[in-house]
């Protein structure tokens, strides 16, 4: 149950933006009306093949990090603010193993 979550997340949060990242980064800047996107992808267009693909990398390690901290939030291995009320997270209506964190990261690495 776990696991078929964690790959959904994996899939919709970071896949899935990454391929829409990627669009955007790929689209004529006379396009974008955007002032952020502008910027990032006038720096994009700046820079050789070999950087613009670690600047793809670093969109996808932000994403990752920022997921696993939600989700080490959510199980309680991430303390934030002192903040001591517990979450919990249920799918289906049955509570996680407080491993979200870890299965998300080994499915990560596994990719």
């Amino acid at each position: 149950m776990e696991k078929e979550f964690i790959r959904s997340l994996i899939n919709g949060v970071i896949n899935e933006n990454l391929v829409l990242y990627k669009e955007i980064i790929d689209t004529p800047i006379a396009e974008v009306t955007d002032e952020y996107w502008k910027n990032v992808i006038s720096l994009y267009n700046s820079v050789d093949r070999s950087r613009q693909e670690t600047i793809v990398d670093i969109f996808k390690q932000v994403m990752i990090d920022t997921v696993s901290t939600m989700l080490g939030i959510i199980d309680g291995s991430i303390a934030i603010d002192d903040y001591e009320n517990e979450l919990e997270l249920r799918i289906n209506d049955q509570k996680t193993d407080d491993c979200l964190q870890d299965i998300f990261l080994e499915l990560t690495e596994e990719e």
